[in-house]
């Protein structure tokens, strides 16, 4: 074989554990936004596909080489903040919906002439003092652009609900290149095992889900969202075992109403180990 070989990691890095308060960690990291990507595994959202918002708005699996002080700020409320290689921003402007996804760095240097090796600041907070709530926000700014989100994770018995918003923008941009990001989507599901005596859980789902990739162009134009309501379950045979069906119904509002709309039914299965 000729040419060059690769070997791509979602993370590697050392963690410096010093106390409740300060830990300093080094290394290819999951960028600390949203709800998914950190926290990516198949048993921790309901629906086959990470949604939208975490391809296309927060592009999940996102990893980047930096440093990163995280720890507890008081009881319940933690931090992360460090500094990352930035967003290349023009890797993704061939396929403009992609735009934010195709910009990630990730492990690889950087090698084209017209790219610059960029720095970005990322901070994070995330609250836990209410009994199975998980809310927070974070935010991710470079010298061309700021993204931001807040997110939320609830767990009550059998029911749970979660959802993420973001936005992004732009600061320099030229004619016809997006310059601003916006969607969310929020989950609601339930266990109906847990009207049984089984000790599994398979919970039901419904989410909805709203993507504008391209909010606002240099010209003054947008494109309209992508508007998606999932429905579906998972059974988990084991704790670390799911198997995932749902349908899904999605509505492109920048195409004519003969083309806008597709149904799409998926099954999957995951682990974690």
């Amino acid at each position: 074989a000729t040419g060059d070989g690769y070997v791509i990691i979602e993370f590697m890095y050392l963690d410096f554990l010093f106390n409740e308060n300060i830990n300093l960690r080094v290394g290819n990291q999951l960028m600390p936004m949203g709800l998914i990507n950190e926290k990516h595994e198949p048993t921790l959202f309901t629906t086959t596909q990470r949604p939208n918002t975490s391809k296309k708005l927060i592009p999940s699996t996102w990893h980047e080489n930096g440093v990163m002080a995280h720890g507890d700020i008081v009881d319940n409320l933690s931090y992360k903040v460090g500094a990352f290689s930035a967003l290349q921003i023009g890797r993704g402007l061939e396929e403009k919906n992609d735009w934010l996804r195709d910009s990630r760095l990730g492990s690889f240097r950087v090698d084209e002439e017209n790219e610059r090796l960029g720095l970005a600041g990322v901070a994070r907070v995330d609250y836990t003092g209410i009994n199975g709530l998980f809310v927070g926000a974070s935010t991710y700014v470079d010298s061309n652009l700021v993204m931001v989100d807040a997110h939320f994770d609830y767990n009550l018995d059998a029911f749970r609900t979660y959802g993420v918003y973001t936005q992004t923008n732009r600061s320099e941009t030229v004619v016809d290149e997006p310059e601003k990001a916006k969607g969310g989507f929020i989950n609601v599901g339930y266990d109906i095992l847990s009207l049984t005596k089984i000790q599994n859980k398979m919970p039901i789902f419904v989410q909805y889900e709203s993507v504008s990739a391209q909010d606002k162009i240099t010209d003054g134009t947008s494109i309209d969202s992508t508007d998606t309501i999932t429905v579906g379950l998972n059974f988990f045979p084991h704790e670390q075992v799911v198997l995932k069906a749902d349908f899904a119904m999605s509505k492109d509002n920048s195409k004519a109403a003969s083309e806008d709309e597709t149904n799409t039914v998926s099954f999957s299965m995951g682990f974690i180990f």
